[in-house]
């Protein structure tokens, strides 16, 4: 059984999938992971080592050297250039070299310069190489770019500079961009762009701030809070909102009020002017802060097992309070079936 799954995980790795989703699925310790990343990239570079002696030194069974092997196989003719990507590249690997590409040189750079000790070096490698190959796997349209923003679970007031960051996939420039150019006007452009951009971070779990968007829009900040304020009635997920660090938290409560009035989230959608995705967010979120209240925990509990703020908390606490009526149980229904559907995950 276990052969099995270290075979169906190297299989459904180089097939493109997340690493975290993967491991996930398959109740995959980071360790183990390691070890069987490590022995199957040792296959890679030393096949024409017998089958044997390579079973003895990685002290795995054959029989799973066997199957990595046809696996290998099996993707590297599908894609020739998949050992590049992954960084299993044989001359790139087992060379020393004296380049700045060579994994060896990178590796003696750690150990001389940085101290790294050898199992940090090779953790630090194989870590790298994972993140280079899921950028690399990621499907981008026409126009879109990689972007790293911060992570929406991140909590207000902490440096930019402590904050985990994500890669998420933007849509920089799209088809329905061009219909919008207007020389004499350009405003309507400037706000699809903004609106899209800020939204699709969200969705990806990540979420851009003011000098985010100023950036990727090549506008001054003050432009982007023109912008954000001439749409007063849309929620835009900025980092200042979605992290609860100023007046736009108001936003939150218009969208759970319109679901709990009995709305589509189509209909939200059209009187908002946000996307499905964003909706669901907010909802989403609604809904975890019911399932761990309802369970007994306390405002600072849920807060820690969520990432966001006391506040923002304290202001779904209050939302709670208010639809535990009779009147909203059917509503309040689907909310512990969404939360249920959607199990929290502790950070």
């Amino acid at each position: 059984m276990r052969n099995l799954r270290a075979a169906l995980a190297i299989d459904r790795y180089l097939s493109g999938e997340d690493l975290t989703a993967l491991r996930k699925d398959l109740a995959i310790s980071t360790g183990r992971w390691q070890r069987w990343w490590q022995g199957f990239k040792e296959l890679v570079q030393n096949r024409d080592q017998p089958l044997a002696e390579l079973a003895r030194l990685l002290r795995e069974p054959p029989e799973l050297l066997e199957a990595w092997w046809e696996i290998w196989t099996k993707h590297r003719e599908k894609d020739p250039g998949i050992a590049t990507r992954l960084g299993l590249d044989q001359e790139a690997l087992r060379q020393p070299g004296t380049g700045t590409g060579s994994r060896q040189a990178f590796a003696e750079l750690l150990r001389r310069r940085h101290g790294y000790f050898p199992a940090a070096v090779e953790q630090f490698l194989d870590e790298l190489a994972e993140l280079a190959g899921r950028l690399n796997r990621q499907e981008r349209a026409p126009g879109a770019i990689v972007y790293q923003a911060v992570s929406d679970r991140e909590p207000a007031g902490k440096k930019l500079s402590e904050c985990q960051l994500k890669a998420v996939v933007l849509d920089y420039v799209t088809p329905e961009d061009w219909e919008l150019v207007n020389r004499d006007n350009a405003e309507a452009l400037k706000w699809t762009r903004l609106l899209r951009l800020a939204t699709q971070a969200r969705s990806q779990g990540a979420t851009l701030n003011q000098p985010d968007l100023a950036l990727l829009l090549g506008l001054s900040t003050k432009s982007v809070q023109t912008l954000l304020k001439e749409h007063p009635g849309v929620v835009v997920p900025t980092r200042g909102m979605v992290a609860d660090m100023g007046p736009a938290l108001s936003h939150t409560d218009k969208i759970i009020r319109l679901y709990m009035d009995g709305y589509t989230e189509t209909e939200i959608v059209r009187r908002t002017g946000h996307s499905y995705e964003a909706i669901e967010n907010y909802l989403l979120d609604f809904a975890r802060v019911t399932y761990l209240l309802e369970r007994g925990l306390p405002v600072p509990a849920i807060r820690k097992v969520l990432g966001c703020s006391r506040r923002l908390v304290e202001k779904h606490v209050n939302l709670y309070r208010e639809f535990s009526g009779p009147d909203y149980a059917f509503m309040m229904a689907k909310v512990r079936r969404l939360a249920e559907a959607h199990p929290v995950k502790k950070n």
